[in-house]
């Protein structure tokens, strides 16, 4: 789904905001893959922003603390290296592997 198509169904009705999530392998450090992931939300984010997106965004990063994928430690899985985007009012609840500290871009 494109964020424009969103924001044109239903941005004329709400607030809405967006929030980035980056995600890791379990290759490397811990805290490394969270920087690591931390950075990616903030890029793609700021991305979004050069190409046009006016609306708030958020970012934060979840490490390797949120696979999609199972693994055990120090395994490369290209699926785990990843970014996601939440089109939301209000910030994202649900199963998150901490409460997540939104950092405006």
């Amino acid at each position: 789904v494109k964020i424009s198509d969103e924001l044109t169904r239903y941005g004329r009705h709400a607030d809405i905001k967006l929030y980035v999530i980056g995600h890791t392998d379990t290759v490397g450090r811990q805290d490394a893959n969270r920087t690591l992931s931390l950075n990616r939300a903030r890029a793609i984010a700021g991305y979004l922003r050069k190409r046009g997106l006016t609306i708030p965004t958020f970012y934060e990063g979840f490490g390797e603390e949120a696979p999609q994928v199972a693994t055990t430690d120090e395994q490369d899985e290209p699926k785990n290296r990843r970014a996601e985007y939440i089109l939301s009012i209000d910030p994202p609840t649900g199963k998150m592997p901490f409460p997540p500290r939104w950092q405006r871009l």
